[in-house]
């Protein structure tokens, strides 16, 4: 009996990927983010990374069972996107408006104070 033989292992190496991992987590705080108007920037900046995280993790290789969650990534990196919009919008109504409350406090034209109340 050959004592000197020492069993070789074969180890595999799961190569995950993290670029998906990544895009599908920036995705959902970015998605929570963007459904806050005041959180929108947050929104916009998540969601950028989130698209670009989720495209080159599409594109990787090796990749085959996280492929559904770079995509997943990238596209709540779209509605991120979209939502920050609507956020920004939504907060440069309300400043507009504000501001044309605070000028009509000085003056005696009470024609726009309905809006002001």
């Amino acid at each position: 009996m050959d004592t000197n033989h020492i069993p070789q292992y074969q180890t595999y190496q799961h190569r995950g990927n993290g670029l998906a991992v990544a895009a599908l987590t920036l995705g959902i705080i970015g998605a929570f983010f963007g459904l806050i108007p005041f959180t929108c920037f947050h929104a916009w900046i998540l969601g950028t990374l989130a698209l670009s995280f989720g495209l080159v993790g599409r594109g990787k290789k090796y990749m085959g069972y996280r492929r559904k969650m770079a995509t997943a990534g990238a596209v709540l990196g779209v509605i991120c996107l979209a939502l920050g919009v609507i956020g920004l919008v939504i907060v440069g109504n309300a400043v507009e408006d504000l501001d044309k409350c605070f000028d009509s406090i000085g003056t005696a034209d009470t024609s726009d104070d309905d809006n002001c109340d």
